[in-house]
């Protein structure tokens, strides 16, 4: 049986491939250097992201908005180097759920160390508001309306004594930017659409005088009949010393505006913020007596401001009727 003997290589051939080894580590060890020497583009975004950390806190204020936080998107170039300086240039934005802000970066990494310029650019709402304590509504569906606006409806049903009414109301909301900050301001409202439903019969009855406004000549009765809840007609019949008849008036639904409501509200006739109900009638029997008023939200009253006989004297036998103004606050 033959036996075949192992011949260990040449020295020169384990002296070449040592030194391939050797060459295959030092290329190894040059490499690794290098990269560690020349930093990428996520170095870069891990470097801004510890060092701008604070810009995390967000410029506008929060009015009108739920907080959330703020997080980093970067669109910066690929890093060059120089002369043993690497440089990225772009943005970086800072947004969260409401809010963004665009900064011009610039990075620098020299001697181990990470540099960066920052100048803030402009700041936009990404989303509408969430709520408005002050007009009562939360988790909001707002929309962005352009030029840095936004609006938020909502529908509201208001009963009262005379009528239910389910309306539709916007508000306006502005992204302000001057010395107090950046921030959702409420800017206005409007009522855009309504359904309003009169009570059958809820005017019928006598009315009194409740307040100490009344002038001379005021009603001794003033009693309303036949509302008709389809159109808003009815039947005033009205008395004072002077004179006495009847009046048909018709209730209207008149929308407030900015100029009106303020009044409104001081003489208790605002409805819900948004509208009065006021009627007008003249009397067949007298063509100078004209009955008209506002109706009060809550109180079953009417606001009286009507055109009556206020006071009479007697010129050689004769009596002479003065019309005045008669104002006062009747209630049912």
């Amino acid at each position: 049986m033959n036996a075949t003997a192992c011949t260990p290589a040449p020295i020169t051939r384990r002296l070449a491939l040592a030194i391939l080894g050797m060459a295959a580590a030092l290329f190894a060890l040059l490499s690794l250097s290098a990269c560690s020497s020349t930093p990428d583009l996520q170095a870069f975004e891990d470097a801004f992201a510890e060092q701008e950390a604070d810009l995390l806190e967000g410029v506008a204020l929060d009015d009108y908005v739920n907080p959330s936080d703020y997080g980093f998107s970067f669109d910066l170039s690929e890093p060059e180097t120089e002369d043993g300086v690497t440089t990225t240039n772009g943005t970086v934005t800072v947004a969260n759920d409401s809010f963004q802000t665009i900064y011009d970066v610039k990075g620098t990494y020299q001697d181990d160390t990470f540099t960066f310029s920052v100048d803030e650019g402009p700041t936009t709402p990404i989303a509408g508001v969430d709520f408005d304590d002050e007009h009562d509504f939360n988790g909001a569906e707002s929309e962005l309306t352009g030029d840095d606006t936004c609006e938020v409806t909502t529908t509201e049903t208001i009963d009262t004594w005379f009528a239910t009414l389910t309306f539709n109301r916007t508000y306006h909301y502005k992204f302000e930017n001057d010395g107090v900050g950046q921030y959702w301001a409420f800017t206005g409202e409007d009522v855009n659409s309504s359904d309003i439903q009169y009570k059958d019969g809820a005017l019928d009855g006598s009315y009194s005088y409740s307040s100490d406004s009344m002038s001379e000549g005021s009603f001794t009765t003033f009693q309303i009949s036949d509302f008709n809840a389809d159109d808003g007609t009815f039947t005033v019949s009205y008395a004072n010393k002077y004179a006495s008849g009847t009046a048909q008036c018709t209730l209207e639904t008149i929308e407030l505006d900015e100029d009106s409501l303020e009044q409104a509200q001081d003489d208790g006739t605002a409805v819900a913020d948004a509208y009065q109900f006021h009627f007008v009638g003249d009397s067949p029997e007298d063509r100078d007596v004209t009955i008209e008023g506002y109706l009060s939200q809550d109180d079953n009253s009417i606001v009286s401001n009507s055109w009556l006989p206020s006071s009479g004297f007697e010129v050689m036998g004769y009596t002479q009727v003065v019309y005045g103004t008669v104002s006062g606050t009747l209630v049912k």
